[in-house]
């Protein structure tokens, strides 16, 4: 009976290895759908941007206004917040 229970019980070691990869799990699924909201929010703000009557060269720079140095610094202060 005991031999039985001990296979039936994980160990310490198997417990938090289990714990692990749940959680390891959850966060990539967390990510990869902050991912996708993220990809959501800026191919509609590129489509507001363009529809406000701004053309090609326009959303250029805009694109490249916010990827530069600034635009990233801008937004990581924008978060924090």
């Amino acid at each position: 009976m005991n031999e039985i229970n001990k296979n039936k019980n994980p160990t310490k070691e198997q417990s938090m290895d289990s714990i692990v990869k749940f959680v390891e799990k959850k966060l990539k699924d967390g990510q990869i759908l902050n991912m996708r909201y993220g990809s959501e929010v800026a191919y509609q703000m590129i489509l507001n941007y363009i529809k406000d009557g701004h053309d090609l060269e326009d959303v250029k720079s805009f694109l490249e206004k916010n990827l530069s140095d600034l635009g990233k610094k801008t937004m990581k202060n924008m978060t924090k917040k």
